[in-house]
């Protein structure tokens, strides 16, 4: 048995052996429950807790530990409160989305006047063609969950997405990969100097300099006429809201801009309240933190001492507020909420029944109760996006040939093709050099014994000695192994594209490649993701397209 073949079994076993009860999902069950409601795994499924990189906490609360579960004390049913200004707010909707020529508008904007008319909330920073897969799956798993809540609670329900247009990460929106038809990946990032400027990237035209050389290599891969024209011209708000809506042609959803002047005016009594209980609510985030640490639980969020959880737009650049900053001298059309007030500023203006979150994101709301409370805004139960791998039919068949699971994938490069190469000659010089090894290392052991009694400098010598013969051994190994690849590049280049499609650069596919990877089944694609995927996620989902 070949070194990789062994790592191969060890994961396979350690996986086996992992001890989870499942039964079958009770349809009855409310998807606020997940501990009512366990999915037999199939092959279509993989636990969170196989997923590489998530973090703890986010763990402990799909899988209902009361260390994690303390807190989110509004995990057990849905909020349903009257948003700030109900009517204006409407009229804000109205007024954005049909510039974006989002075909639902009058539609949703009706039914969400109705007193007593929730939402299911997303939302996401505005990514170059929308950015990694897991902005798609966060609006299919909203348009989803409103659909569930009407069915539970029988009353109406509008899915929203919150497009954080004021961000100014421009890394985060401009880094993502394009499979090419063959399976090689296309990267695409900013220029390092660029992530340090602070322009709300919401505002950003799509003819800057700098993204268009970014979107001119994108669209030209693409190929897709109608994305080239929404990239033709205004900000990459703009261009965002009207990709999105492309590829969720057939589903009901609304799109927020939270950038407009209207709506930070309606907010005004939420901001006023925030200034004036700011250093409470900073201690109240100390001890938050703190408690998090005690469990050995990350804070995702982190602020400088000296800062507030705000910016102010100044000269088109977004400004943090120190404590003791003029910040109450700035009109309220100009306060931008950073990432731990955004939550509780958006469940302030909309009539959020629950929020749709990722992993990151539903770990930094175990640091907001204390803040939801003092600020006297009912907190919503956060439940996770859907969490999705494609698999297109040419990876299928190069893991049912080899007998492989897609998340074997998530191994390296070299244990897999170490695993997979069958040659009966490797396989022979492998077993001589590692008994050689043996026997050399059995009679350094008896040389050394004799050594140390005629000279103990001698000994180390002879201890230096047998290192360098298992140097060597390992190192026949190892280029017997390099001309054998050499010979199996077929194989070799399968197992590469293979990760490109499961495991792009060492990520997860959503969060690292675009929807449009898979641009020749868009947007028809959107409905068969949308079909499969559950309200409710409590495992990856492997999809075969």
């Amino acid at each position: 048995m070949n070194f990789g073949s062994s790592l191969l079994i060890s994961y396979r076993d350690r996986i086996n052996n992992e001890k989870t009860e499942y039964r079958d999902c009770n349809p009855q069950s409310s998807i606020l429950n997940p501990r009512d409601c366990w999915y037999t795994m199939l092959m279509n499924r993989l636990d969170y807790a196989r997923l590489p990189g998530l973090n703890s906490l986010f763990l402990d609360y799909i899988q209902n530990k009361e260390t994690a579960l303390q807190f989110y004390p509004a995990r057990d049913q849905f909020r349903n409160v009257e948003p700030a200004d109900r009517s204006e707010l409407c009229a804000i909707l109205q007024k954005q989305n049909s510039a974006f020529a989002n075909p639902f508008t009058d539609q949703l904007v009706q039914k969400l006047s109705i007193a007593g008319t929730t939402s299911a909330v997303t939302g996401q920073q505005v990514g170059i063609l929308t950015g990694p897969m897991y902005t798609i799956w966060k609006a299919l798993t909203a348009i989803k969950t409103a659909a569930e809540i009407e069915k539970q609670t029988g009353k109406p329900c509008v899915p929203i997405f919150w497009m954080a247009s004021e961000d100014h990460n421009w890394h985060e929106i401009m880094s993502f990969g394009l499979l090419k038809n063959n399976f090689d990946v296309l990267k695409f990032s900013l220029k390092e100097h660029y992530f340090l400027q602070r322009q709300p990237t919401g505002q950003i035209p799509v003819n800057n300099k700098e993204v268009r050389k970014i979107l001119l290599r994108a669209l030209n891969e693409i190929s897709v006429p109608q994305i080239s024209k929404f990239y033709s011209n205004g900000t990459l708000t703009e261009a965002f809201a009207r990709t999105l809506l492309w590829l969720l042609k057939d589903f009901p959803i609304l799109l927020l801009d939270p950038s407009d002047p209207a709506l930070k005016k309606v907010a005004a009594p939420f901001f006023k309240k925030f200034f004036e209980k700011s250093d409470d609510l900073l201690a109240l985030l100390g001890r938050q933190n703190e408690t998090l640490r005690s469990l050995n639980y990350p804070s995702q969020v982190n602020m400088d001492a000296d800062q507030l959880p705000l910016f102010v737009i100044q000269n088109g650049e977004r400004i943090p507020v120190k404590k003791n900053g003029s910040q109450k001298e700035n009109p309220v059309e100009n306060l931008s909420p950073a990432a731990l007030l955004r939550p509780i500023f958006q469940d302030y203006l909309l009539p959020t029944a629950t929020y749709i979150g990722g992993p990151a994101e539903i770990a930094y709301f175990a640091q907001l109760h204390p803040w939801y409370e003092a600020l006297e805004v009912k907190q919503p139960p956060v439940l996770p996006r859907a969490s999705v791998t494609l698999l297109p039919q040419a990876t299928v068949r190069f893991l049912q040939n080899f007998k492989l699971t897609p998340d074997e994938i998530y191994l390296p490069e070299d244990t897999l093709a170490d695993a997979l190469i069958q040659h009966s000659g490797l396989d022979r010089i492998k077993t001589a050099a590692r008994t050689m090894a043996a026997i050399a290392q059995e009679k350094i052991k008896e040389m050394q014994t004799e050594a140390e009694k005629v000279d103990p400098t001698l000994a180390k010598a002879i201890v230096t000695a047998g290192s360098k013969i298992q140097f060597q051994t390992q190192k026949m190994e190892h280029k017997a192994l390099l001309a054998v690849k050499r010979k199996n590049l077929e194989l070799l280049d399968r197992i590469r594209k293979a990760k490109n499609v499961i495991y792009p650069e060492e990520k997860l596919q959503e969060r690292f490649l675009n929807i449009f990877s898979f641009r020749e089944r868009l947007p028809e694609l959107i409905h068969e993701v949308h079909d499969k995927i559950e309200a409710k996620a409590i495992a990856h989902q492997w999809i075969e397209i």
